[in-house]
Parts: C-alpha cells; sequence; structure tokens
C-alpha cells in the first residue's frame, strides 16, 4: 500500500470514527452488538455518509471495534476516540495484553487478524484515546509494516515500563 492510499485510508477511518461518536447510546450498542454479515441501519447511514461500499468486511469491522472503545460521554466531541500519539502496541501493553496474544495477533493472517484484533481490544481501557488509523491499516492491509510498527510500539512500552521498575 503506497503513501497516498494509507494516507487516503486514513481519512476515511477518521471519518467513519466521527460519525460513530455522532451516534447515541443505543446506536453505538447496535454497532458493538451487530453481525458482521447483516450490519446495521446505523452502520450503512455512516458508510453511505463516508461514501464507502459498505459490503467491504473490514469497514464493518472497523465500525464495531471504534463502536467498543468510544467513550459513553454526554457530549459526542467528548466521545472520540482517536489518538495518533496513543500507539495501539504501548496502549496493548498498558491493558496487560500478554506477549503471547500479541504473537498471535501479529503472526495471524488477515482474516483471522480481524477476529483476533477485535478480541484484543474488548475490554480495554483507552481513557487517552487509541490510534485508530493503525486499527484500520490492521484490519484492511496484509502489509507487515503496520503489524511490524504495533510490535514496536508494544516491546518499546514494556522496555520502558522495565526500565522505571529497575530505576525505583
Amino acid at each position: 500500500m503506497s503513501g497516498d492510499q494509507k494516507d487516503s485510508l486514513a481519512v476515511l477511518l477518521l471519518k467513519v470514527a466521527a460519525q460513530v461518536a455522532l451516534l447515541g447510546p443505543g446506536g453505538r450498542a447496535e454497532l458493538r452488538r451487530m453481525s458482521l454479515e447483516t450490519g446495521c441501519a446505523d452502520l450503512w447511514r455512516i458508510l453511505a455518509t463516508v461514501g464507502i461500499d459498505g459490503s467491504h468486511e473490514p469497514w464493518v469491522r472497523f465500525a464495531k471495534i471504534t463502536a467498543i472503545l468510544t467513550p459513553n460521554k454526554e457530549k459526542p466531541e467528548d466521545r472520540k476516540v482517536h489518538n495518533g500519539k496513543s500507539r495501539l502496541g504501548a496502549v496493548l501493553f498498558k491493558n496487560d495484553v500478554s506477549e503471547a496474544r500479541l504473537n498471535r495477533l501479529c503472526s495471524a493472517p488477515l482474516a483471522q487478524r480481524r477476529d483476533l484484533l477485535e478480541r484484543a481490544l474488548r475490554g480495554l481501557k483507552t481513557p487517552e484515546g487509541v490510534d485508530l488509523v493503525t486499527v484500520g491499516l490492521l484490519l484492511c492491509s496484509e502489509a507487515p509494516d503496520t503489524v511490524r510498527c504495533v510490535a514496536r510500539d508494544y516491546f518499546t512500552a514494556q522496555v520502558s515500563a522495565n526500565m522505571k521498575d529497575n530505576a525505583a
């Protein structure tokens, strides 16, 4: 995937995330529970608004994961979950996702990775948000560079935590 393709994909991913943040609690709950095969009305509305062909499974999964991660706040502007500085690998480490689980996620073929990623992100605590572009790239692309970045960020966070523990 070229740099321009990644940039275009990133714009679409963030537009979907922004639309999910605008939904009320019932709409987000419906997205969290929806079947990947059938979707739901709010999903199709979001994808049509953004201009995405909703038959593509990664988009359905991305909307579902975004709804899972979106905090239940009163104001839509407080529901934003994307934070480009909050690296996915570091967030996984901070949430005590095991190395074994990270390894399964990173080594899985794309179709299996999608399911593993959703499971890994369910129940995560992300008060500072998470880089949703990386989440989307993991869902949409076989490119190994995104997987390497997630692993690098996980182990960088681990090394940093160990250094802090050793210094104390």
